[in-house]
């Protein structure tokens, strides 16, 4: 395909949203013109992301080339992306986000702010191989700067996987981490092999190691950078993530989620290694191993009884291709008479019956499926329902999949279902974890709206989150926000037990995201009030910001 994306907000030349079908981008090319995404995967499973060309042709607006968040399991390999300018608000090339266990083979980055930019649990271990970065503002930047105490962002040890660094002033950087962090998660290079593989300027010092290499061999195999590979055991990563004893300060949601990403890959495998058994054992009873016999679950629900899928699928193209042949019959009776003119009403008549049968067959096949699924998940609920949630994320996770059952069982979702998951995709995802992106994803594909989300990492840029070696976390901040009244008619006021210090704002959203008023909040105040009056009755949500501090509120609207 060619495309071109023509916006100064936000919009993607191809967005994939809650999928965890099998499927390959490949071989488009798309032009960003001014702002916007050139590929976007939300909450996406097994999607082979190939050879695409993507040009952001305006530096101060473009957004994103490829957005990860979310996605795991997929394979990005030999795109280029390519900008106009090393500068930007946005500009990057590559975003990954919240998106464990991909492959990034062969891609080529230039004239990009960020050719590839990393936050949040992302580690693809020895699988970020071959790519090639031109010249760009910064090529890899892991961001770690938004709280220096504590790991939040890791895109894992990279051994000998030959990236190559050929811009004048290339650049890695681990922004904000100490050396002993960057130095737990090594890039392994061998300069004798080829300068390119360090970059000019590496932060901080001692991330990359100069070590010789066994061999060399082709960065990007088609077994590996076109399919995912199972996680190699042996790997030093995993004992770091799964060690309950490990040294690193982890935030315990990016533990969490590393966690449940590798549990999946290795529950049914056997190890010899006491630490990896040790946390298999300990996962399959708490809610890593419930939310994993909920997800495996689900999964089958969407691959429920192939036949009727195929049959479904059939029964749509027969009704599509009725639907030429009687437009092509239409054509011609316009200018059709006598003989023919009757010959060509008979076939349409026809034509009719047969496509009407066509179309029972098609609801019936459909509705198999709708039940089929909807007992499916009858069975899930009660396994949900049970796996007992201490954390924010957790309690994310079991109300999600509760949302998804009752998708699967009634095909619509309850006003109060999509107030739920609208509040959980306007947190913080180092609170409210890889949810935060799965809500958000859902709730673009019930809705069938692109919706866009502000990104939302205050809980870490005012420190609010705090974490010690054992990956635990708390949330310091003890300012208490409240709305009433509510359900409010006229007016409705918005106070906070602490004075503003620094900034803060108020954003009121609609069910379907968007942002109906916008308000800014002055240093000092401690309430805010503003009018629902003129306004349609429904629910409403307000995202309320101070010094750092964010909060979905739902208001309702009498």
């Amino acid at each position: 395909n060619t495309i071109e994306v023509n916006t100064n907000t936000f919009g993607s030349g191809i967005r994939i949203n809650d999928s965890k079908a099998n499927g390959q981008i490949e071989n488009n090319s798309i032009d960003l013109l001014q702002a916007g995404h050139g590929i976007y995967l939300s909450f996406a499973e097994n999607c082979i992301v190939f050879d695409n060309t993507i040009n952001m042709l305006d530096p101060l607006q473009a957004n994103y080339g490829i957005y990860l968040a979310g996605v795991t399991k997929c394979a990005i390999t030999e795109n280029t992306i390519s900008g106009s300018g090393t500068t930007g608000n946005g500009n990057v090339g590559l975003r990954i986000i919240f998106s464990p266990g991909n492959t990034y083979c062969c891609n080529n980055f230039d004239q990009t702010q960020v050719g590839t930019y990393v936050l949040g649990p992302s580690s693809a271990t020895n699988q970020f191989k071959g790519n090639t970065f031109g010249t760009n503002g910064t090529d890899l930047l892991i961001d770690q700067n938004l709280n220096p105490n504590i790991l939040q962002s890791v895109l894992g040890s990279q051994e000998h996987t030959q990236n190559q660094w050929v811009g004048n002033n290339s650049s890695a950087i681990y922004e904000g981490a100490t050396p002993e962090f960057a130095q737990q998660f090594p890039f392994f290079v061998d300069l004798s092999s080829n300068p390119n593989f360090l970059p000019n300027v590496v932060t901080p010092i001692g991330w990359f190691d100069n070590t010789p290499s066994t061999g060399i061999l082709a960065p990007c195999p088609e077994e590996s950078c076109l399919s995912i590979e199972a996680i190699d055991l042996n790997e030093p990563d995993i004992i770091k993530i799964v060690n309950n004893g490990s040294v690193i300060p982890y935030i315990e949601v990016v533990r969490w989620e590393l966690r449940r990403f590798l549990y999946r890959d290795i529950k049914g495998r056997n190890s010899s290694n006491s630490i990896i058994n040790s946390f298999k054992a300990a996962a399959s009873n708490n809610t890593i191993g419930g939310f994993e016999e909920v997800d495996n679950g689900v999964r089958k629900i969407y691959s429920f009884s192939p036949t009727n899928i195929s049959l479904t699928e059939s029964h749509i193209d027969q009704t599509l291709s009725d639907l030429d042949a009687l437009q092509a019959i239409d054509d011609q009776l316009v200018s059709a008479v006598g003989a023919n003119f009757n010959s060509l009403s008979n076939s349409r008549e026809q034509l009719i019956e047969s496509s009407a049968l066509n179309s029972l067959a098609l609801g019936a096949s459909q509705q198999n499926l709708r039940t089929g699924r909807g007992e499916r998940a009858t069975l899930l609920h009660p396994i949900n329902s049970t796996i007992a949630t201490l954390t924010t994320f957790e309690e994310n996770e079991k109300v999600i999949n509760e949302d998804v059952l009752s998708y699967f069982q009634n095909g619509e979702l309850s006003t109060s279902s999509l107030a739920r998951l609208q509040a959980i995709a306007y947190q913080c995802p180092f609170e409210g974890g890889l949810a935060v992106y799965r809500a958000q994803a859902l709730l673009r594909r019930i809705t069938n709206k692109a919706i866009e989300f502000p990104d939302n990492f205050d809980c870490l840029s005012n420190n609010s989150i705090q974490g010690m070696a054992n990956g635990a976390f708390t949330n310091t901040s003890s300012n208490t926000i409240q709305v009433f009244p509510n359900p409010s008619t006229h007016e409705a006021t918005v106070s906070w037990s602490i004075p503003i210090q620094q900034q803060g704002q108020l954003v009121l959203y609609d069910m379907i995201g968007k942002p109906i008023e916008q308000i800014p909040l002055e240093i000092g105040m401690e309430q805010q009030r503003f009018s629902v009056q003129n306004l349609p009755s429904g629910i409403y949500l307000l995202h309320v910001q101070i010094d750092g501090k964010s909060e979905v509120i739902k208001l309702l609207h009498n």
